[in-house]
């Protein structure tokens, strides 16, 4: 799937993006690239944007992402169904199903350096960890900010990614491969442990959302910042009034 078509999709958004840009005449426009990728970190559809964008959680101060980062986690489940392919035969019998949980990395904001720098980078959630602050580094040389000690942030997990029960014993998964067609069977479960997980009573979806803050790059003598004013009709006031809405532009 790596070297399918996640890389071959990865090159078609360049050349689409490419080719907007020409036909808009905004070439070297501040582009922004952002959405659930379904590519991991280091995958080659990954590596195929990063040709193009930066990553908005890596920087100087953060080159690679950490093992424990996500933007998605899924407990594991097991669940009583008919096999896989079927589904509608009546006369098949069901068993138990294992879905291994995982948390990953499929989410993403990249931004085109050329313009853009990331005054705040993302601070990507991670297991057991808060969140940094905003003050962290990063890898831009245009503004400088320290980044707290890791270990001030560092906490037990959150009760907010608790999927809601306690998590599965070791013992289940062997004892499953053996009563899989045991409807009486039901998974260990090693009490005291969360299970980890997404959705549930405080997330509705199984990733969680990033953002960073953005600026455009200054460029002395290429460009400068223009203000124009257009009149809007301002509406639900008496006699259709006219507001200045201002707007913003980069000027070459």
């Amino acid at each position: 799937q790596e070297a399918g078509h996640q890389a071959t999709e990865a090159e078609e958004l360049l050349q689409f993006i490419a080719s907007t840009e020409t036909s808009l005449g905004t070439e070297g426009a501040a582009t922004i690239l952002c959405g659930d990728l379904n590519a991991t970190p280091g995958t080659i559809a990954h590596r195929i944007l990063q040709n193009r964008f930066q990553d908005a959680v890596l920087h100087e101060g953060l080159p690679s992402y950490p093992p424990d980062a996500f933007t998605s986690l899924k407990p594991d489940v097991y669940y009583f169904a008919r096999p896989r392919g079927q589904q509608h035969n009546p006369e098949a019998y069901p068993e138990w199903h294992r879905q291994k949980g995982r948390h990953e990395v499929i989410d993403y904001i990249m931004y085109d350096q050329t313009a853009l720098a990331a005054a705040e980078p993302i601070a990507v959630p991670r297991l057991g960890i808060d969140p940094p602050a905003a003050n962290t580094s990063h890898g831009d040389s245009e503004t400088n900010t320290k980044q707290a000690p890791e270990s001030q942030g560092a906490k037990k997990a959150k009760y907010g990614l608790w999927a809601g029960g306690w998590g599965f014993a070791s013992s289940a998964d062997k004892s499953w491969e053996t009563r899989r067609l045991d409807p009486t069977w039901t998974p260990e479960r090693s009490h005291g442990q969360l299970q980890l997980g997404i959705p549930n009573r405080l997330h509705g979806s199984d990733h969680l959302p990033i953002a960073c803050t953005l600026r455009f790059r200054s460029h002395a003598g290429s460009t400068k910042r223009c203000l124009d004013q257009e009149p809007v009709v301002a509406e639900g006031g008496e006699g259709g009034e006219q507001a200045y809405a201002k707007k913003h532009r980069l000027c070459t």
